[in-house]
């Protein structure tokens, strides 16, 4: 059945789920400038595993790392999220964002991608949901209706172009999907013959994606061969410009779970801390031929290794 516009707005609504999305989103932001280290720990997919914490998938996106990014998202958020919810409900809201958010992540991992920052998937879902609860007879005079309609996609498209000149990393391919996943939610929500099928598609796509992206990012750290420990003695650092190196997975494997530094060592010879956790396992995506050390409480060196490919580091 489809979903009926919300016919009144009373004064307690103001406190919706737009609002608690956008406050949650302010306050990791916050959290992260205060302590990016430990927000990255707490709520980051790259760092965990996705089956024993899936949630991570979502808490990965209220993660931004720099200012322009988070004030374009909330803003754009509030903005979309307010209309669907005020005339749709908390329920059109709440499946469209972060059911955008899920399988716009997911997708990018299916792809062979790393997880990414950024509520910008859930927007574009609201943003495809709005395109078709407002539909004109064409899409011209839907996205002429209203600034925010064809103003949004243009900065879609300038993001676009700023990842193909190198100034900023854009998950474009999550937006499409995104905006895909609402515009089959919203077609669910507002169509009066076939609701239903669409609300199908909009299960099916959730599990694919579910299935295939929590597969293809699981899979390859799966038989992980050991790397071999280096001297922490001998003082060590990378040769050359290393960031122009491919990723590799590194798999640290803490026995003690104690707690611990986690260090890459710069071009320089100084150390820069990673994170500071007591886990058993942490997850990493260093370049090849970085150099790592890890420490314990104490600043005592327990391990030093050289990323020569992807693999499992056992700590001493």
């Amino acid at each position: 059945m489809p979903l009926a516009p919300a016919r009144a707005i009373s004064l307690s609504s103001f406190f919706n789920g737009t609002v608690a999305a956008v406050l949650t989103t302010v306050v990791v932001y916050a959290w992260r400038v205060a302590d990016p280290l430990q927000v990255e720990d707490a709520l980051f997919l790259g760092s965990a595993n996705l089956y024993t914490q899936p949630w991570r998938v979502i808490t990965s996106t209220f993660i931004h790392r720099i200012p322009p990014h988070f004030a374009f998202n909330i803003f754009t958020l509030w903005w979309f999220g307010r209309a669907v919810e005020q005339r749709y409900g908390k329920w059109a809201f709440a499946i469209t964002c972060f059911g955008a958010l899920w399988t716009g992540h997911l997708f990018i991992l299916m792809t062979g991608l790393f997880p990414i920052h950024g509520i910008s998937g859930g927007v574009c879902g609201l943003y495809g949901f709005l395109l078709v609860s407002d539909w004109k007879g064409d899409i011209v005079r839907t996205i002429r209706q209203q600034p925010a309609y064809w103003l949004y996609p243009l900065a879609l498209v300038m993001l676009f172009i700023a990842d193909l000149l190198r100034l900023t990393p854009v998950a474009n391919l999550n937006h499409v999907v995104a905006i895909v996943y609402g515009i089959v939610v919203g077609l669910a929500a507002t169509s009066r013959t076939s609701g239903g099928r669409w609300w199908i598609a909009v299960a099916a796509a959730t599990v694919i994606t579910t299935i295939g992206g929590a597969y293809r990012y699981e899979r390859p750290w799966q038989g992980l061969r050991p790397l071999t420990p280096l001297d922490c003695s001998v003082v060590r650092r990378p040769v050359g410009d290393v960031t122009r190196n491919a990723y590799a997975r590194v798999l640290l494997s803490d026995s003690s779970a104690r707690a611990k530094s986690i260090f890459y060592i710069d071009v320089d010879g100084s150390k820069v801390l990673v994170s500071t956790n007591s886990r058993r396992t942490y997850r990493l995506f260093p370049y090849l031929a970085t150099i790592w050390q890890v420490e314990d409480s104490k600043g005592t060196c327990r391990t030093q290794f050289e990323v020569t490919t992807s693999g499992v580091v056992e700590i001493e």
